[in-house]
């Protein structure tokens, strides 16, 4: 037939996206007799949306590039919700007091001191939020006194960072994904963000907020460069992999985005997305400039023919970039 245009994937017979093509699975390629290649696996990663079911069925419907569409598979899923018990609110409650009261004394110490640009960023390696930053930084580096870039990974980016005079520290650290651990990374973020004099805090992409919201709690100027166009619980679960995240990391995340001074998107779409979670005079939109002297010096430079020879690719063959 025509191939394989799209998978969409609806619960309860109500669409709720797309599913993401082209997943490597070799395995599959190995044992079909269809000839499958090995990017046939594709996966939809979201919450699922209020329903009256604890039961819903899910379904998987593939749709070809000539206007076919065959219904793949089906499932019932189980709806387990988490419960938040009164005794998650108290244990959260008396964290959050214990960590703010190491907020106020960690200001009552603090020295003014030259300023400082502390980044939080959630990976250092090549995509479209880290190559934002690193052309934003590269821009500020001359006029900043001090810089420091905090990320969970670090990746090519970090080089190029440090090239310019800034700290690059690769911390290791993960979301945390309950009450305990949660309050515990305010505590351990507020101890290093007092620790290092900063006079404002910039957050890069979503799964920084921890770090605005341990800021925000210390009354440092946060400005938020969010990237993302996804409903919070659809990206949370994304972003953890899972959807069993306790729901107070969302309340903090949803606070975080309230409390932060500036909010910066790319597209006023995405902006209006977040229109619940902050005023209009706290989201900007800047939108995404294109360096077509960069790109002309590139083409200029490429050698087509080397690059196909170097993969095994014919000259006169049709390359498909996805």
């Amino acid at each position: 037939r025509g191939g394989v245009a799209r998978v969409e994937i609806s619960c309860e017979g109500k669409g709720i996206g797309r599913a993401r093509l082209r997943i490597p699975r070799p395995d599959v390629a190995a044992i079909s007799p269809g000839g499958f290649g090995p990017l046939s696996g594709f996966e939809y990663r979201g919450a699922l949306p209020g329903c009256a079911s604890d039961a819903p069925e899910i379904a998987v419907t593939v749709f070809d590039s000539l206007g076919g569409h065959e219904l793949l598979a089906s499932r019932v899923v189980q709806r387990q919700p988490l419960v938040v018990t009164a005794a998650d609110g108290e244990r959260a409650a008396a964290l959050r007091l214990r960590t703010e009261k190491m907020c106020r004394d960690l200001v009552g110490r603090k020295e003014s001191r030259e300023s400082h640009l502390l980044v939080f960023t959630h990976s250092l390696a090549i995509g479209g939020g880290q190559l934002y930053l690193s052309e934003l930084l590269r821009n500020l580096a001359p006029s900043l006194p001090r810089c420091t870039v905090v990320s969970p990974t670090g990746g090519e980016l970090g080089a190029a960072l440090e090239e310019l005079g800034i700290d690059v520290i690769v911390t290791g650290r993960h979301l945390p994904n309950d009450v305990e651990s949660y309050e515990g990374q305010m505590r351990e973020l507020s101890l290093f963000i007092s620790g290092s004099d900063t006079t404002v805090v910039l957050l890069n992409t979503l799964g920084t907020w921890p770090a605005g919201d341990a800021a925000q709690r210390l009354g440092v100027p946060t400005i938020w460069s969010i990237h993302e166009s996804f409903d919070l619980e659809h990206w949370l679960s994304g972003a953890y992999g899972h959807s069993d995240w306790h729901p107070y990391v969302r309340d903090r995340l949803v606070a975080t985005l309230g409390g932060a001074d500036r909010l910066v998107f790319e597209a006023q779409a995405t902006s209006e997305m977040f229109a619940r979670y902050a005023q209009s005079r706290r989201r900007v939109v800047v939108r995404y400039g294109v360096d077509t002297a960069g790109i002309s010096e590139f083409r200029q430079a490429f050698d087509r023919p080397a690059a196909r020879a170097s993969f095994g690719i014919a000259e006169d063959a049709v390359v498909l970039l996805s």
